[in-house]
């Protein structure tokens, strides 16, 4: 596989050096011209994980603003809950994004008191069109999971039952 991956980045070296070769000869600017040039071949040998690194910014922010533990400590405390997943969404950006929720109902009158969400992130269109590594659409630059910190403690220090299904 890691021969695959490397015949299409070799691939690519080829295409975008033909590339700069074709804009640099319309190109006719004399100053600048060397940095012009190399600015524009390091530009074009980026471009297959431009969509990547822009959707990864993207994800880590919606990871540190989005609240993914949404409770009521004083509605919480000293409960009985039960589990209940919700539907997953994707959250349509440059990279396609799951959220997973799961919401933990009151055991009696089965009104939402803690909603937990996770986050995870797929590549960009190089990772998800050629399957790497593994036949997954990972992305390379970037982890690709935000969750809160474990709710177990949470339960622990609020005194709350989870009841199994």
């Amino acid at each position: 596989m890691a021969v695959v991956l490397m015949c299409i980045m070799g691939l690519w070296v080829v295409i975008a050096t033909k590339l700069h070769t074709h804009i640099m000869q319309k190109v006719k600017v004399k100053k600048f011209r060397q940095t012009i040039s190399a600015s524009l071949f390091v530009l074009l040998l980026m471009l297959p994980l431009t969509d990547e690194a822009i959707g990864g910014v993207y994800f880590w922010y919606l990871c540190y603003t989005e609240d993914l533990l949404e409770y009521d400590a004083e509605k919480l405390r000293g409960k009985t809950v039960i589990y209940t997943s919700l539907p997953n969404e994707t959250i349509n950006s440059i990279i396609p994004i799951e959220l997973f929720s799961a919401q933990w109902l009151d055991f009696k009158t089965k009104e939402p008191l803690l909603t937990r969400r996770s986050m995870r992130a797929k590549g960009g269109w190089l990772s998800r069109y050629t399957l790497f590594p593994s036949g997954s659409s990972k992305p390379y630059l970037f982890e690709n999971f935000c969750a809160p910190h474990d709710y177990s403690k949470l339960f622990e220090t609020l005194n709350v039952t989870e009841l199994d299904q």
